[in-house]
C-alpha cells in the first residue's frame, strides 16, 4: 500500500504518415539510476530546466546542460510539481504518509519559499492551478480534494465523495470545472466555484493514476480528457457531457498520460516500462519504445516544444522528442 501511495503520476493527423521520433535530449549523466523513484516531474516555464521530485527532495537540472542544483524543500515525500499559469509560482505537493499532506509554494525563478498550504490528513498526490492562478486545487490520500486561496493560504472548499485516495487532477482552461481521479476507480467532475459534484465517471476497472486535458480545442468542441488507469487502459472522455469517447487498451497498467502541444498525439507510460505514442483521434498506437526495466510513473511535457520528460521507479530520468513526418 505504501508503494501505491508513493508512486503516482506521480498527461496523428488523419491522412498523414506519422513518425514518432524518440531521441535523447537530456545529457547521459541524467539517465543514471538515481534512487529513489522519480515521483514528480515538471519543466520550467522557459523550457530550459527540468525539476525532478522524489523522496530525496527536488533537483533542478538543465535540459541541455550539466547544470544541477537542489531546492531546499521540507517535505518528507515529493509527489507533484506544478507551475502557476504565469510561471511565477511553483507548487510542490507531498507530505508525511498517514499524517499530513502539505503543499509548498516557491517563487520562480527566485526559488524562495513563500509559504505552505496545510490541512490534508495524508499525502498530497497532485495539484492543479485554476485559470487565473489565484486558486490551487490539491488531491490527497485522505480521499478529499481541496481548493485553496493562494494569497491567504487558506482552504476555501473541501470536495468529498471519493472512497479511496485521490491520485490526480485536471482543470478546465476556464477554471470553472475540476476533474479528480481516484484509487476508487472513478473520475469525479466538480464545479470548482462551489464544490458541487457535477457527475461521476465510473467506467474504469482500476485506480485512475493520471488525467490530462487535450489542448488545441476549437471553441465549439467539448473539452476532452484522457485518463490513465491500472486497468491497462487509457480512456478518452468528454467530461462535461459525461461521455466515454473511446478506449485505448494495452497489456500493462498505465501511470502517466500527456498530450503533445496541439493535441494530435497522446503519450502514455506504465508498469511495463514502455512509452507508447497514440493517435489523438483514434485508439491506434503509432509508436512503442521500451525505456526502462522499471515502471514509468512520471511524465511531463515542455510548454513550447514537444519534449517529453520521463521518470521511472528505478530513478531514471529520460527524454523523448515527438516529431511528425508529413511526407
Amino acid at each position: 500500500m505504501r508503494a501505491a501511495l508513493l508512486i503516482r503520476v506521480i498527461r496523428a493527423i488523419r491522412g498523414l504518415t506519422v513518425l514518432a521520433c524518440l531521441t535523447t535530449i537530456v545529457p547521459a549523466t541524467y539517465q543514471q539510476k538515481l534512487q529513489p523513484a522519480i515521483t514528480a516531474l515538471a519543466v520550467a516555464p522557459d523550457d530550459k530546466l527540468i525539476l525532478v521530485g522524489s523522496q530525496a527532495g527536488v533537483a533542478i537540472r538543465g535540459i541541455k546542460s550539466k547544470d544541477s542544483q537542489s531546492l531546499a524543500v521540507k517535505l518528507d515525500h515529493v509527489l507533484c510539481l506544478a507551475f502557476s499559469p504565469d510561471g511565477k509560482t511553483l507548487a510542490i505537493g507531498g507530505g508525511r504518509p498517514a499524517e499530513a499532506g502539505i503543499i509548498e509554494l516557491w517563487s520562480w525563478p527566485e526559488k524562495k519559499l513563500l509559504g505552505q498550504l496545510e490541512g490534508h490528513g495524508d499525502l498530497v498526490h497532485d495539484v492543479a492551478w485554476l485559470a487565473d492562478g489565484k486558486m490551487l486545487a490539491s488531491a490527497s490520500a485522505d480521499r478529499t480534494v481541496r481548493v485553496w486561496d493562494v494569497a491567504s493560504k487558506k482552504s476555501t472548499l473541501t470536495l468529498s465523495g471519493h472512497s479511496g485516495p485521490v491520485l490526480c487532477l485536471a482543470a478546465f482552461a476556464d477554471g470553472k470545472t475540476l476533474c479528480s481521479g481516484s484509487a476508487d476507480q472513478t473520475i469525479r467532475v466538480w464545479n470548482a466555484a462551489d464544490g458541487k459534484l457535477v457527475r461521476s465517471l465510473d467506467n474504469h476497472l482500476g485506480a485512475v493514476h493520471a488525467l490530462a486535458i487535450r489542448p488545441g480545442r476549437a471553441k465549439e468542441e467539448p473539452v476532452t480528457l484522457a485518463s490513465a488507469s491500472a486497468d491497462a487502459t487509457v480512456r478518452i472522455w468528454q467530461p462535461a457531457l459525461g461521455r466515454l469517447v473511446r478506449i485505448v487498451r494495452q497489456p500493462s497498467a498505465f501511470y502517466g498520460v500527456v498530450w503533445n502541444q496541439d493535441g494530435s498525439l497522446l503519450a502514455c507510460g506504465g508498469k511495463d516500462g514502455v512509452l507508447r505514442i497514440v493517435d489523438g483521434d483514434s485508439d491506434k498506437v503509432l509508436s512503442e519504445r521500451m525505456l526502462s526495466k522499471g515502471w514509468i510513473v512520471s511524465l511531463a511535457r515542455a510548454s513550447q516544444i514537444d519534449a517529453l520528460i520521463v521518470g521511472t521507479t528505478l530513478g531514471e530520468v529520460q527524454s523523448a522528442a515527438l516529431a511528425i513526418d508529413k511526407k
